[in-house]
């Protein structure tokens, strides 16, 4: 099982996500426990508590919390290293800065 979440405060994108999440679950007979959080605050809160994911789709510009923040929080407070963040943003100008929190990946939002 791979336990994820998809974090971003706008819901149509989250609801995209987790949609493609789950066909390629059922595509590759694996299972996706996945949870959708619309706030970086939110995801923080969740962590707090000992919430593991194994990865992190995770917006950049949200209106409480940002997801560089997060990353931040992840990395640095946490000491979590293993939980791979993809970021989502459909501003690549935050592309460069993001590689200090070792993503996996940087998904352009159309």
């Amino acid at each position: 099982m791979i336990r994820s979440a998809v974090v971003d405060d706008e819901n149509i994108l989250c609801s995209q996500i987790e949609q493609n999440l789950l066909k390629i679950a059922e595509e590759l007979n694996i299972h996706f426990d996945i949870d959708v959080l619309y706030s970086g605050n939110e995801l923080c809160q969740q962590l707090k508590q000992s919430i593991y994911y194994d990865v992190i789709f995770l917006d950049i510009e949200m209106d409480d919390v940002n997801g560089i923040a997060v990353s931040e929080f992840i990395r640095k407070q946490l000491l979590d290293d293993s939980v791979q963040i993809i970021y989502v943003s459909g501003n690549t100008r935050y592309a460069m800065e993001l590689f200090q929190y070792s993503p996996l990946d940087f998904l352009v939002k159309i």
